[in-house]
């Protein structure tokens, strides 16, 4: 099984559009990963990817560049 573009959601709730109850958030996946690995004791779980990108909390997660302010990565 994998994850992708999980974008650091914590919950399934939506800050830009003030809406809860969304279809996603690592609060969700990890029930959904839970219920496969009740049903097979042996599954492999991937992340493809943009774990930590486009949200508020993984904006606070970044370290800064080693460079100083204002560079790009």
């Amino acid at each position: 099984m994998s994850t992708t573009d999980l974008h650091a959601n914590l919950l399934p709730y939506d800050y830009y559009a003030d809406k809860g109850d969304q279809p996603y958030g690592l609060a969700r996946t990890a029930t959904l990963i839970r219920a496969a690995r009740a049903e097979a004791s042996n599954v492999m779980l991937f992340d493809n990817g943009d774990a930590c990108r486009a949200r508020h909390l993984a904006t606070s997660l970044r370290r800064p560049t080693a460079a100083g302010p204002g560079t790009t990565r």
